[in-house]
């Protein structure tokens, strides 16, 4: 969840990131399944506090657009076994 909240701000980060992270085929499909789901989750979590705690309705709109996209660049997360 930590490397999702990279990738809020400065999208595109995230691949270079795992890339020299190296990780192996495995875990790579793991990342393939689970970073988005973390991404879209990050940025839901960033827009209700900014709406919230913040009363910044403008940068709740931008994390729900990023979530938004994240969840339409994904059309289904994944579980186990998937």
């Amino acid at each position: 969840m930590d490397l999702a909240v990279l990738e809020l701000d400065a999208p595109g980060i995230l691949s270079n990131v795992l890339e020299g992270y190296a990780p192996t085929n495995e875990e790579s499909r793991s990342f393939g399944r689970l970073v988005p789901f973390y991404v879209f989750l990050r940025a839901v979590s960033a827009a209700e506090w900014h709406s919230r705690m913040l009363d910044d309705e403008e940068e709740a709109r931008r994390f729900l657009d990023i979530a938004f996209a994240t969840g339409s660049r994904h059309r289904r997360f994944s579980g186990p076994g998937s």
